[in-house]
């Protein structure tokens, strides 16, 4: 089965992706705050302390992103190898 792009390639490029998500959910955690960037340009952070609804729920929001890119690189190298 010849795939475009390949599933090798979609793997790595999930696994960096997932990498970079977990990266910043544990420094967000370690800083107790997570940065954010509004549509109109504003940007800044939200901190455990003072908006903690709005710093979890962009904390699950990260988290759910980091587990999707993660079973999906797992997939995709799973498909690969069965495919080799």
């Amino acid at each position: 089965m010849n795939a475009f792009p390949p599933l090798w390639l979609v793997s790595v490029f999930l696994a960096i992706v997932a990498a970079f998500l977990g990266d910043g959910l544990y420094y967000s955690y370690r800083r107790g705050a997570i940065s954010y960037i509004r549509w109109y340009g504003r940007e800044g952070p939200y901190r455990r302390a003072t908006e903690p609804f709005r710093y979890w729920f962009c904390m699950a929001a990260t988290g759910f992103g980091f587990v999707v890119c993660t079973v999906a690189a797992a997939l995709m190298l799973f498909l690969t190898i069965v495919n080799w």
